[in-house]
């Protein structure tokens, strides 16, 4: 009997723990609208949560599945970042405590993502014995599982698709391209040329016409150039993109310009000049 009191006495209590904690009417309503509110000011955290109150089955049914579906969409909205910590050894700490905006974000690292809010924040990280670090970054709405990487006594970076690539200047990438297509365009005049040639050998050499022959050289000539312009358009974007990756100002000014002359034996030379 003892048992069954007992049994009886705990499901009472969890009965009760129950309906307490069901919103009422006006606490779903409310949180109907203050979810609204604060998801159309981009505070999807704080949405998230009054959604999950008005979503409840006690809610009304027009609350209830408006918040459902308002929910769903939320969570695919809000961002989350990925913190991997490392102490100056480079071994991975947990004892680690993360603010942002100078809020508490988490008291200690679980290797979790945690949700944020979409926009420009400020992160600090405390540990014991250490200085603090702290970050600036903008969270974009939507963008799932961004890393952020901290060391202590060697700074933090935020890992994203991105990440690196848009400290390379402009330049660099166009030059390369411009590399690209002038290595294309040799082996194809090459090819030509050499086709061409082959034929002449073949049909009328050594007595070719001068139309064959100056066709042949013509081809010759412009691979030639475009070998020039391609393997000194990939140099200068290397280089151009090692000196700005490493300044980190992708938006550092550079100009070139391609120079194309005859020569005394009627060929033709190439080169680039420029500020890099």
């Amino acid at each position: 009997m003892r048992s069954i009191a007992f049994f009886g006495a705990l499901g009472l209590t969890l009965f009760a723990r129950v309906v307490h904690a069901a919103p009422t009417q006006q606490a779903c309503v409310q949180s109907y609208e203050d979810g609204q509110k604060l998801r159309a000011e981009g505070k999807l955290s704080a949405a998230r949560r009054e959604f999950l109150v008005c979503a409840e089955t006690s809610c009304p049914d027009l609350t209830k599945n408006d918040c459902g579906a308002w929910l769903a969409e939320v969570d695919a909205s809000v961002p989350t970042l990925s913190f991997a910590v490392m102490d100056r050894a480079g071994n991975d700490v947990t004892d680690v405590r993360v603010t942002i905006d100078g809020t508490l974000l988490v008291e200690r690292l679980d290797g979790k993502a945690v949700p944020v809010d979409p926009g420009p924040h400020k992160l600090s990280f405390d540990r014991a014995g250490e200085p603090t670090v702290t970050m600036e970054l903008v969270v974009r709405e939507g963008e799932k599982n961004r890393k952020v990487d901290v060391r202590f006594g060697g700074g933090a970076t935020s890992g994203s698709s991105g990440g690196g690539i848009s400290a390379v200047s402009p330049a660099a990438w166009a030059l390369g391209a411009t590399g690209i297509v002038g290595l294309s365009i040799f082996g194809v005049l090459g090819g030509l040329g050499l086709s061409e040639k082959s034929d002449a050998d073949d049909t009328c050499s050594p007595n070719c016409t001068d139309e064959v022959v100056d066709s042949i050289r013509t081809k010759f000539i412009a691979a030639d150039v475009a070998l020039s312009v391609g393997l000194l358009s990939l140099g200068a974007g290397v280089a151009i993109g090692i000196a700005t990756g490493l300044s980190g100002d992708g938006n550092e000014q550079a100009s070139a310009q391609w120079f194309v002359s005859s020569t005394p034996f009627g060929g033709v030379s190439t080169g680039l000049r420029g500020t890099f």
